[in-house]
């Protein structure tokens, strides 16, 4: 018989309080959970949004004041709008990049993987997914600079990025938005999966010098044989002090 929420909850709250973790049953990360307040609804602008799990996890975990979901892809573009509605939420169908202009998109079979950088499709890293291409759509590229005027979003509580290796491309495209963002979830790499990748050592020094400090890294893709290849960063803009783990 499965234990109630009500019973399960605060026992795995004080387990994890104990060695330093903050629970939670929405599902955010636990990297994250230690500098959002659940009573404190974030403006958001979540890039590479796909169907908007990490923006509905957002959502239960403290709220959402205002979001900017951007996601390339038109049959994800067309479920976020029906799933998130107008006036808290915006969706833009493009891909951010360091410049505007457009481009063809090669889709993948898996489309978790799909990037505007060309994907690496020899490398045994990439065996585990199919990455063979679906079809090629007609992509906008803009820079987050132009949409956060055009949608006339911030300050930003946290900008999420997840773009498959073109992240220093993003951050180019962002000079102008991100002093007023605090906080930037980005997935990072450790080896180049797609040509002209960004990585980790890369974003680490784009970050600091905008003012950010890493403050949390989640292990996230790994090899076959365990070694990491992909995470999730957490920065935090350096003159902001962390409200600290929530009770």
């Amino acid at each position: 018989m499965p234990i109630p929420a009500w019973i399960k909850d605060p026992i795995l709250r004080r387990l994890y309080r104990r060695i330093g973790i903050t629970y939670n049953n929405a599902g955010l990360p636990f990297a994250m959970s230690k500098y959002l307040r659940q009573d404190e609804p974030v403006t958001l602008i979540d890039v590479g949004a796909r169907t908007g799990d990490f923006a509905q996890v957002i959502e239960k975990y403290c709220g959402i004041k205002r979001a900017l979901l951007v996601e390339p892809q038109p049959d994800h573009a067309a479920l976020l709008r029906k799933t998130f509605p107008v006036p808290r939420f915006d969706v833009a169908q493009c891909a951010l990049s360091d410049r505007p202009g457009t481009m063809e998109l090669e889709i993948n079979e898996f489309d978790a993987t799909t990037s505007i950088l060309k994907t690496r499709r020899d490398l045994p890293e990439m065996a585990r997914f199919d990455v063979s291409v679906a079809r090629r759509v007609p992509c906008e590229l803009q820079t987050l600079d132009a949409l956060t005027r055009q949608y006339k979003i911030g300050p930003v509580d946290l900008l999420k990025v997840d773009v498959q290796g073109a992240e220093r491309l993003v951050f180019d495209g962002a000079a102008e938005t991100l002093p007023s963002v605090k906080m930037v979830w980005c997935e990072v790499s450790f080896r180049p999966l797609y040509d002209g990748s960004s990585l980790f050592g890369d974003i680490y020094e784009q970050m600091m010098a905008a003012g950010f400090g890493l403050f949390e890294l989640e292990a996230g893709y790994r090899t076959l044989e365990g070694e990491l290849l992909q995470a999730d960063a957490l920065f935090i803009r350096r003159e902001l002090t962390p409200k600290g783990r929530n009770s």
